[in-house]
Formats: structure tokens, C-alpha cells, sequence
């Protein structure tokens, strides 16, 4: 395992986690809507 490797996982779980709880604060402003 290379070095881009590591750091692509981790980017990618960066961004995985960041779409995951922006869709989840949309998910709960529409429903108190």
C-alpha cells in the first residue's frame, strides 16, 4: 500500500462522512418544515 493510497482512503472517508451529516441536516430542516 502506497502513501496516495492511504491518503485517498482517507479523503474519501473525510468526504463520505461529510455528504453523509450534510444530508442528514437537510433530511431534519425539511421534516421540522
Amino acid at each position: 500500500m502506497t502513501e496516495n493510497d492511504v491518503l485517498f482512503k482517507v479523503w474519501f472517508f473525510i468526504a463520505l462522512v461529510t455528504i453523509g451529516s450534510y444530508q442528514c441536516h437537510r433530511a431534519s430542516e425539511t421534516a421540522t418544515l
